[in-house]
């Protein structure tokens, strides 16, 4: 029996790097990874699927905005968006007992996006287009607590106050003030509006308007498009050598990091330096159309900064992806994406979630409808996403987006087998993975065209090579369809030998 060499690859962590000689690739590291995640060290994971919530709020009509409402002083959880209609947008609040969408007949602007802050047992919700508003989970006002309040396009609460920008009043629109409420006080504590002493510019003379509000390290961050500005109540600092962003709902923080799109692409900031993260995927941000920059938006959990961008088509390149998600894992600095079958308009979460209770009690037997539940709730934050077509879906959930099966695809790096300016005679490789089963395992000799080795049917696959396979470079990649539940793809090991120098 003939010796072969081993070439073993094992690790998949690396995500996504297209900008980087394919020399010095690391063997960790891939071409694409598309509906796959790096949750766990070393495998690739086909993604979870979303879930339709409900019924659709606003059939054919966008989501324009969401929150996850809670009310402290009750314990109360309420899961609310607003929706766009034929003549006019109103909010909906979600029922988990009918599993459908209550809604609130407020008449609001058609189009215009809503934003939510949660403050004061309640929470505020701005558009630029209505009033101010804050609610009690209970009921809207446009008195209570924001009494004359300016219009405003982003809100955040910082210090016991609440935060406006780019801000209409009396009249005039200012695309590059902020104005902040006074402390709370009474009992219950409300707050009031002195527009004519509680505000402040940032840069009003740059050609640039505001475009976002975060807190990070204890500092309101304010975004305009070029610009990020530091303010901690006393002074504003402008960051250095840092852009701002082209979306509001781009702007996540994730353990610490505030992460944001700018047109160069996805940018970090910790409080005390900024970082342009995406230059491995340089390829991806570059097919973003422009017109789908001010529409990005994100979602945040656990360690994952998910950002959608839309269709991405590189016509440099040829790369497209349609609905394109970008997934950063903070945690090992790697990227992935997905092409999702929905295109989101807005992400967030939502704690409770009554219609997926499980009962938890040893001494009930649970065979009575009117048995109460005794369990506990999940404390776990789900994360949910409204699209352009009125409904609300929620995320990681199920193996189908939305009743689409989802199509897994890794590439690997060009794999030289030691040597690149060696010939390899190839004999087989074997694929190591986890519930794999159906997974198309392909290769591709010296940017060849692809060739199919076979399927995986067991955990441990091996799969021959064509008589007579021989390349100085291999690359490959593994295709997947369906609806079955989540596996893993762990690794491949090359079998061969060398040959010449040269031909």
């Amino acid at each position: 029996m003939e010796n072969y060499n081993q070439s073993k690859l094992l690790d998949f962590s690396g995500g996504i790097n297209r900008q980087i000689s394919r020399l010095l690739m690391a063997d960790n590291e891939c071409w694409l990874i598309q509906n796959g995640e790096l949750d766990k060290i070393g495998p690739v994971s086909k993604v979870r699927g979303y879930t339709i919530r409900g019924t659709a709020v606003s059939d054919t009509y966008s989501i324009l905005g969401g929150i996850g409402a809670y009310k402290p002083s009750t314990g109360t959880l309420k899961q609310i968006v607003v929706a766009d209609g034929a003549a006019d947008s109103d909010a909906y609040t979600y029922n988990p007992v009918t599993d459908v969408w209550t809604p609130h007949g407020l008449s609001l602007t058609t189009g215009a996006k809503a934003e939510f802050e949660s403050f004061l047992d309640g929470f505020f919700m701005v558009n630029f287009s209505d009033a101010t508003r804050w609610n009690d989970l209970t009921q809207w006002y446009t008195t209570t607590n924001v009494t004359d309040a300016p219009k405003a396009k982003y809100i955040k609460q910082y210090k016991s106050r609440i935060y406006l920008l780019y801000v209409t009043y009396d009249g005039t629109t200012y695309g590059s003030r902020v104005v902040y409420s006074d402390l709370p006080s009474g009992s219950p504590l409300t707050i009031t509006w002195t527009n004519a002493d509680n505000w402040f510019d940032v840069d009003t003379d740059d050609g640039d308007v505001g475009m976002g509000l975060e807190v990070n390290a204890d500092r309101l961050l304010v975004f305009k498009e070029n610009s990020l500005h530091r303010y901690d109540t006393n002074s504003r600092y402008k960051v250095p050598g840092c852009p701002g962003t082209v979306s509001q709902r781009s702007v996540k923080t994730v353990q610490g990091w505030t992460f944001y799109l700018h047109t160069s692409g996805i940018w970090g900031y910790n409080g005390t330096e900024s970082k342009h993260l995406s230059r491995r995927i340089k390829e991806v941000i570059e097919g973003i159309s422009t017109k789908n920059l001010a529409d990005a938006c994100a979602g945040a959990k656990g360690d994952h900064y998910y950002l959608y961008v839309g269709d991405v088509n590189n016509a440099r390149t040829g790369l497209s992806i349609n609905n394109c998600l970008i997934d950063y894992d903070l945690s090992k600095n790697a990227f992935a994406v997905r092409s999702l079958a929905n295109d989101p308009t807005v992400f967030f979460t939502y704690r409770d979630d009554r219609s997926a209770v499980t009962y938890s009690d040893a001494t009930i037997t649970y065979n009575d409808t009117d048995t109460s539940y005794n369990g506990l709730m999940s404390t776990e934050e789900r994360l949910y996403f409204g699209d352009q077509l009125g409904s609300v879906y929620h995320f990681d959930q199920g193996n189908q987006f939305n009743a689409t099966d989802i199509a897994f695809k890794v590439e690997t790096c060009d794999l030289y087998l030691s040597d690149p300016s060696y010939y390899k005679p190839l004999q087989k490789a074997v694929v190591y993975s986890q519930r794999a089963r159906g997974l198309v395992v392909q290769f591709r000799l010296d940017d060849g065209d692809w060739q199919t080795m076979g399927k995986i049917h067991s955990d441990i696959q091996p799969l021959p090579f064509p008589v007579n396979s021989r390349c100085r470079k291999l690359r490959y990649r593994f295709l997947e369809m369906g609806a079955g539940e989540q596996f893993d793809l762990e690794g491949i090991e090359t079998f061969y030998q060398y040959d010449t120098l040269t031909e």
